[in-house]
């Protein structure tokens, strides 16, 4: 299509765009949004990450395009994020660690 042509031929005025579009939001960091955290030391992961929910596309836990973490949940607890960062980078997943995060059933093992 064309503009998937245009876009090819000039990425950086897109980029621009995409920017401009950002700035005008009204809603920009507002936005509730919902991934699979993968945490490392089973399954075979070697690391932390992010599989997002709508694509299936696996990304670091230090991609910036996330803002935030409200809260962490599996089948036996719920923890809330305490660490308040400003982005995702450098959050630390040990949610064991009660000074970063706060369970919310009794039952605070990780299963």
């Amino acid at each position: 299509d064309e503009e998937a042509h245009k876009q090819e031929l000039h990425p950086e005025e897109h980029a621009r765009d995409d920017t401009d579009a950002a700035q005008e939001d009204e809603l920009a960091g507002q936005r509730i949004h919902c991934w699979v955290l993968v945490r490392a030391g089973k399954r075979e992961m070697a690391e932390d990450v992010f599989v997002e929910a709508s694509t299936g596309k696996i990304c670091s836990t230090d991609t910036p395009a996330y803002k935030g973490i409200e809260a962490v949940f599996n089948n036996t607890n719920y923890w809330v994020d305490m660490q308040r960062l400003p982005t995702v980078q450098g959050m630390d997943f040990q949610l064991d660690d009660f000074t970063k995060w706060e369970f919310i059933f009794m039952q605070s093992a990780l299963g």
